[in-house]
């Protein structure tokens, strides 16, 4: 198989799971020995993180800007770029700049797909331009859900063989137990945590509030929470209702950590419990890859990624009685917890690998191109 030349547009200003997800691909399609070039805003964090892995990036233009000045200008370097490079597929992570590459690709002097990767929660609109822009500008569309997969089908009348979803994956390598992995590791208290930026839908106080019930029921549990706060009055929100509810000795709000994976290690029970987004769940992933049991809300990437009595349990989104259920559920077995967690790290390494969702996109992309 002849090597491709790829561009992954990945033109998010911030680093968030659709960057990660972006740049992790990037990463796995340069392993299987194609040549990868990461599009992307100067100076951005995506393209800081591409250059970290060694990859060659585009970062000449400003993609997220959408005036027709600009629209013109990366339409003709692009357009440049891809007859010079020899450019088989460009895959785009975000709808800003997509008609400006679509263009290019169109009127290169090379036959270049487009392909347009779904991982964003907000709806593609059901009007006229976008049926064109997602059919006729796009050969292929990759989602990150099958519940967006079923959107797509539904209300954007895609034909079913230019659509199909992969929710992603993570570089299993550097997801090591760093204790002993037995559940308790000689201690009497189980630990259940979650790992996640002090915001409304990553559903903090949904968990305080579960705990409240599981810590009613179980004297030997205790529930640490990390992230990064937006604002410190976030995580004083989160103290102050920890306070009100009278678990002050039994939660610990620990903020900004510097080692996840130890973290992770020290976790028995790992918590999911957003509330909304979640259409790519790194933190999903990554306590996956820990090897560590999962509860999660039913919810989009979550209740497709989660197997339910295999690694993990799943909640109905938003109702804390029955997140709580499932918490008291999970803890109520030791060796249940040791097996789902081994599960866990199972599905990573045979359906979510670094490697695996490289592969299955490599499949996506010559199956286009094979085509003509």
């Amino acid at each position: 198989m002849k090597p491709l030349n790829i561009i992954e547009v990945v033109n998010v200003r911030w680093w968030n799971a659709c960057a990660h997800y972006g740049v992790l691909l990037s990463e796995g399609l340069q392993k299987l020995g194609h040549k990868v070039y990461v599009a992307g805003d100067p100076d951005s964090r995506p393209i800081r993180m591409a250059k970290e892995k060694g990859l060659d990036i585009i970062d000449k233009y400003t993609f997220s800007k959408n005036n027709p000045t600009n629209m013109l200008r990366i339409t003709r370097g692009i357009r440049k770029f891809i007859e010079e490079k020899n450019i088989d597929l460009i895959n785009l992570h975000r709808g800003q700049a997509a008609i400006a590459f679509s263009v290019a690709a169109r009127t290169a002097h090379r036959n270049c797909k487009i392909v347009r990767t779904w991982g964003d929660q907000r709806k593609p609109k059901k009007n006229l331009f976008a049926r064109l822009q997602n059919s006729r500008f796009t050969d292929y569309i990759i989602t990150t859900t099958r519940k967006m997969e079923d959107y797509f089908l539904e209300y954007i009348s895609i034909d079913p063989a230019m659509i199909s979803t992969i929710h992603g994956g993570i570089d299993e390598s550097i997801f090591v137990e760093t204790n002993d992995k037995n559940v308790n590791r000689g201690e009497e208290v189980i630990k259940i945590g979650m790992l996640g930026r002090f915001s409304p839908v990553k559903g903090h106080f949904n968990l305080i509030e579960a705990f409240k019930k599981v810590a009613s029921n179980r004297n030997d549990v205790k529930l640490y929470i990390a992230g990064k706060a937006i604002r410190d009055e976030k995580k004083d929100q989160l103290l102050h209702y920890v306070d009100h509810l009278g678990l002050n000795d039994r939660v610990e709000i620990l903020g900004y950590i510097e080692d996840k994976i130890q973290f992770m290690s020290s976790l028995d029970l790992c918590v999911v419990p957003s509330v909304d987004s979640e259409t790519i769940s790194r933190v999903l992933f990554e306590f996956m890859a820990m090897g560590k049991p999962v509860v999660g809300y039913r919810l989009n990437a979550i209740a497709e990624i989660i197997e339910e009595n295999f690694n993990g349990y799943l909640a109905e989104t938003g109702n804390t009685d029955d997140l709580a259920d499932k918490i008291l559920l999970a803890i109520g077995d030791k060796n249940e917890l040791t097996r789902m967690g081994n599960n866990s790290r199972f599905l990573i390494d045979n359906k979510y690998s670094l490697l695996k969702f490289a592969k299955d996109t490599e499949d996506i992309y010559l199956k286009i191109i094979e085509r003509g």
